[in-house]
């Protein structure tokens, strides 16, 4: 057993102990995708508890030594314990269905604690059709501040918002986070996010792989043309 799955472990004990808690839902790379398990890998995952402010406000159920933790969201947090990163949210049990997750693995249920309710839901992937429109917006907008002199913004725009969407029209296997194993798709991501300087490159390589070929695409190929 790896110290992430021996750490959820230890999670799991701790939170039997504490009445409060419902049940652990190990998500990601500890939850139905540990084939991709390595020593680079956080652990990611949800509690269920009955008073979810105390299990936040109280980390003492993570385990020790608890080295630094930081309340990013009203139901998360992100701590470093024991020299692993936890990445989590603590939500009472009327929140589901309705909170947005890919599908995981129940570690440890109370008994009695019923979990039809905790039910996956992800974000619906626009078509084809809809992500090439919005990548020629992309690309129009982060052009014309690359020529405004915005650079920094208009790497943004193009080297994260548009390319973003063409891993999304390539079939990304992440809906909440695109960019993750897009290595995996043999694309030319050193032109594609070549960096502080190289936008325009960028551009013209993304609007190459859409094949537009409507009034926008023309627009987008302008204003390549004037950088």
């Amino acid at each position: 057993m790896t110290d992430h799955l021996q750490r959820l472990q230890e999670i799991a004990r701790n939170l039997a102990d504490e009445t409060r808690a419902l049940a652990l839902l190990a998500l990601g790379s500890i939850g139905r995708d540990r084939q991709r398990l390595d020593e680079h890998s956080d652990l990611d995952f949800f509690v269920i508890a009955t008073q979810p402010e105390a299990l936040l406000s109280d980390l003492r159920w993570l385990g020790q030594p608890l080295q630094w933790a930081h309340r990013d969201t009203p139901d998360g947090c992100k701590a470093l314990v024991d020299g692993l990163f936890h990445e989590f949210a603590v939500f009472p049990p009327d929140r589901f269905p309705g909170v947005a997750f890919e599908p995981g693995e129940f570690v440890w249920v109370r008994e009695g604690f019923d979990t039809s309710s905790v039910v996956p839901s992800v974000p619906q992937r626009h078509d084809d059709g809809w992500l090439r429109r919005e990548i020629l917006s992309n690309l129009y907008v982060g052009l014309h501040r690359w020529l405004r002199g915005e650079r920094l913004a208009a790497m943004h725009m193009v080297q994260v918002q548009a390319l973003d969407n063409l891993l999304r029209l390539q079939g990304t296997d992440d809906a909440f986070a695109p960019a993750r194993r897009a290595e995996r798709w043999g694309l030319p991501l050193e032109v594609l996010a070549g960096g502080y300087s190289a936008t325009p490159a960028a551009a013209a390589m993304i609007l190459d792989m859409v094949e537009g070929d409507d009034h926008m695409a023309d627009e987008v190929r302008a204003l390549l043309e004037r950088c």
